[in-house]
């Protein structure tokens, strides 16, 4: 959602700002929920002389019932429930918002044609979104919704966000490599990046992704619900499996396809051909402005047409 979010940027905008803020203000709120929600466990496993493992899991009964059991405590504690369920109201559009739009732009980059002609408008693609999640996500509000909920949150959030998370930086920092994207972000903000940022890119990043995925394999425990009480049977971690491969497999074939397509006498030239980056260095000559009447131009294909106005045809070629 943050790559969407951020290719609506304008193109000269301080993207290393950006980053160090983000990453700073994700680091401390999380530091700072993190010491508010083991502080009030701790003080309700001493009040219970239990342990803390004994007093609540993770996933959704640390929001629904721990923090409401901590402001039960608390001065005005009307208020602050509040606040705190409106809090989760906004966070849970927030998702959304965030959720759709990584679908939204993927689809329009991919196939904008098609959507144009046949959509017409940008409104119905976000409609048919949210109604083909809507219906896959009713299972999770019947009566045995949370075990599904559960279920899908231990496959889908852990493995699968790592696994693509390392193709990722794959291919931006060794396929597309750090050097070319350096200069990519020196004609943007006028600033090379440093050594420090190369280096998290080419080395620390990968090796520490992949580290986690290992591990995350190696310690694989099957999924359990309330603190083990409830075991999942063989075909729910099937099921699991099953939607955790759905968005790991698309890696793969994409691959296959793009080897298939490429033009090559033998797999290993084909392979080299594949891995090659599509995109050219940014130009010198390339002013931002022309790259924002150009930036217009495409965007104006994904705006409702007219019948006065007629869009026209936009070629990208490379540079």
């Amino acid at each position: 959602s943050v790559i969407s979010f951020a290719s609506y940027n304008r193109y000269n905008n301080e993207i290393l700002v950006d980053t160090v803020a983000v990453s700073v203000i994700n680091a401390v709120t999380s530091l700072i929920v993190g010491i508010f929600a083991f502080a009030t466990i701790g003080n309700i496993a001493r009040e219970h002389s239990t342990n803390i493992e004994n007093v609540i899991n993770d996933g959704p009964g640390l929001v629904f019932i721990l923090y409401p059991q901590a402001m039960a405590h608390m001065p005005f504690s009307n208020f602050w429930a509040v606040l705190f369920f409106f809090m989760l109201l906004c966070l849970g559009l927030n998702s959304q918002f965030a959720i759709v739009e990584v679908v939204v732009t993927s689809l329009q980059d991919g196939f904008p044609n098609w959507i144009k002609r046949n959509l017409v408008c940008h409104e119905i693609l976000v409609l048919v979104i949210c109604f083909i999640s809507f219906i896959f996500g009713l299972p999770n509000i019947f009566q045995g919704g949370i075990y599904f909920f559960q279920l899908m949150d231990h496959y889908v959030v852990t493995t699968t966000i790592i696994y693509v998370a390392l193709f990722e930086v794959i291919a931006i920092c060794w396929l597309y490599g750090t050097d070319r994207l350096s200069r990519v972000i020196q004609h943007m903000t006028n600033h090379y990046p440093s050594l420090y940022f190369r280096f998290c890119w080419l080395i620390a990043s990968p090796l520490l992704i992949t580290c986690v995925l290992v591990f995350s394999i190696v310690d694989y425990e099957p999924p359990t619900y309330n603190n083990g009480s409830y075991k999942y049977p063989w075909w729910a971690e099937l099921l699991g499996w099953g939607v955790a491969g759905s968005a790991l497999i698309c890696i793969p074939i994409t691959a296959i396809y793009v080897l298939c397509c490429v033009q090559g006498d033998s797999l290993g030239k084909k392979i080299v051909a594949a891995m090659k980056p599509r995109c050219e260095d940014v130009s010198a000559a390339h002013s931002i402005a022309d790259l924002g009447s150009e930036l217009k131009e495409v965007r104006s294909l994904m705006e409702p047409s007219t019948p006065t106005h007629k869009q026209p045809r936009i070629e990208i070629m490379k540079k």
